[in-house]
């Protein structure tokens, strides 16, 4: 990420009092790794923890004074590598991001984290996927590790359901709706409901929520990045 002395019209630029923000940076936040100054009124600060580059990026105390910034080429990109003998501290350690056009270089992996899948009795399990975090903004084709190639796809977070007021688009945890009813989705006092059941999701006739086709197509919007419809099935506070 980026600091940088804030322009007035077309004054130059100030010089950043480097040793005050290098101070300031590092009683605030966790995470500072280095804190290099390239120009008089520039500083790159590397960050090891993501929350904490977000959250410098955001506070009041640089933004008054400093134009801070996270460069666009540091986005980063989520994809979903399969296979069983993995281990996250292989593929952080040992893995990078290819493309099938051998010019483009490879990118680094930031973060991993091995995925669970739901067995036939509702349990929670580990599964041989993992959801690897890439750097830049191009998903690689590949998840190189030595001269191993392996397939990278596109990560599709799942769809969210609020168990509060039964609306799809966010979970309870960050809910500010009023309680409904999950037999008849109404907004009533708890207790026994009299109400004929039927789907929160849809008011179509009672299915499982997986198989409800509201669910489905925002799952569905959802493979989709560059869809208008996101708006029309998130349901926010």
């Amino acid at each position: 990420m980026r600091i940088e002395s804030s322009l007035s019209g077309f004054l130059p630029a100030q010089r950043l009092n480097k040793l005050q923000i290098a101070k300031d940076l590092a009683k605030s936040f966790r995470g500072i790794e280095e804190v290099n100054a390239p120009s008089r009124n520039k500083l790159r600060i590397t960050v090891s923890d993501r929350e904490q580059a977000n959250k410098i990026a955001a506070c009041e105390l640089f933004l008054r004074e400093y134009h801070v910034y996270i460069p666009s080429r540091e986005v980063e990109v989520a994809g979903v590598v399969t296979e069983p003998y993995l281990s996250c501290v292989d593929i952080k350690s040992l893995g990078a991001g290819g493309f099938k056009n051998r010019a483009v270089p490879a990118v680094q992996v930031i973060d991993v984290r091995q995925m669970n899948r739901v067995s036939s009795d509702g349990t929670k399990k580990t599964s041989d996927s993992y959801r690897v975090t890439f750097s830049g903004s191009a998903l690689p084709d590949y998840l190189v590790i030595g001269k191993l190639r392996l397939p990278v796809r596109l990560y599709v977070p799942s769809v969210m359901h609020c168990t509060k007021c039964q609306q799809i688009g966010h979970t309870e945890t960050y809910c500010c709706n009023k309680p409904r009813c999950s037999k008849c989705g109404e907004q009533h006092q708890e207790g026994p409901c009299s109400t004929e059941q039927k789907c929160t999701c849809c008011g179509e006739a009672p299915h499982d929520l997986s198989s409800c086709p509201r669910f489905i197509k925002r799952g569905n919007i959802s493979c989709d990045p560059f869809n208008s419809d996101h708006g029309d099935l998130m349901q926010k506070c």
